[in-house]
């Protein structure tokens, strides 16, 4: 268990530690996992030292990051001249984290989950939202993802397979341009971002379709964009829906507005660089095996 990003309190894990080892896993608490600086868990070295720990000790089989808010893309420069290791395991968080896991994935092809942070676990997520990460964090989900049949919004149908990449709006636009951005030639690109006011998503997935984004992705997956972190309060679906329209032109692959995938309380479990299948009638998103 490590703090990658955004500081966190002893207290705010209490519940997810209990959730963790109540699976029967033991939890090994990183070196600085509550060390601050600024707004972060510690300075750049500190958080860089548990990361390659983590990841770099045999013995540990999977990384769970404590929280998201801010920190991951200062890593990112020094963790790919320093490497990773051999010892492939998952790394589990979301939000802030998408910088972590698409440098995985784009530099040593490392796949994570796009799941819940130390923080959610026992504590803000629905029990049908944990139970179906921990099915799939432990290979027991088959190969369908998700769970219940949730009322999404078809905008352009399609049937495509590619590789899965989900992750949070704002970061996926900060990679744009560097060596941690991975190849999404074909793949199917499922993204959601708290706190953005609409003009703001607008002129990030404007920004993504200027920097040749949509040419390459087979299909777009609009999960959760909420106000704030009430994490209840969504943003008009009919107004992004509209906005969507607008900007994808002539983009001719499926696109979807409205699955459970973001920060809220009910939501999916996506793992990343995995191959999937997307298709419209009916909506489904399987594991390709």
């Amino acid at each position: 268990m490590i703090s990658p990003a955004g500081y966190v309190a002893e207290s705010k894990l209490d519940k997810g530690i209990r959730a963790i080892q109540d699976r029967g896993f033991k939890v090994v608490r990183g070196p600085h996992l509550f060390s601050q600086h600024w707004e972060m868990a510690g300075d750049d070295d500190v958080r860089l030292h548990d990361l390659l720990w983590a990841l770099r000790t045999p013995e540990i089989d999977a990384v769970f990051c404590s929280r998201g808010g801010y920190g991951s893309s200062r890593l990112l420069s020094i963790l790919a001249r320093r490497g990773i290791g051999n010892f492939p395991k998952l790394v589990v968080g979301f939000s802030d984290i998408t910088a972590l896991q698409w440098t995985l994935f784009a530099t040593w092809k490392w796949h994570s989950l796009s799941g819940p942070l130390v923080t959610e676990l026992g504590t803000s997520l629905s029990p049908e939202s944990e139970e179906s990460f921990w099915a799939l964090a432990q290979g027991q989900s088959g190969t369908q993802l998700g769970f219940g049949n949730p009322p999404v919004d078809i905008i352009r149908h399609g049937e495509v397979e590619g590789i899965l990449m989900p992750g949070c709006l704002a970061i996926i636009c900060s990679l744009l341009g560097t060596p941690y951005m991975p190849d999404l030639t074909g793949a199917i690109l499922v993204v959601e971002d708290i706190g953005e006011v609409p003009f703001r998503i607008d002129r990030m997935l404007l920004h993504l379709r200027n920097a040749g984004v949509f040419e390459q992705i087979a299909a777009l997956v609009i999960g959760q964009f909420l106000t704030s972190d009430a994490k209840s309060d969504a943003i008009s679906q009919p107004e992004l829906s509209q906005r969507l329209v607008e900007i994808l032109g002539d983009f001719p692959g499926p696109v979807i507005l409205g699955i459970p995938y973001g920060h809220g309380q009910n939501r999916w479990t996506l793992p990343v660089g995995v191959p999937v299948r997307l298709s419209t009638e009916p909506f489904l998103l399987e594991m390709v095996r």
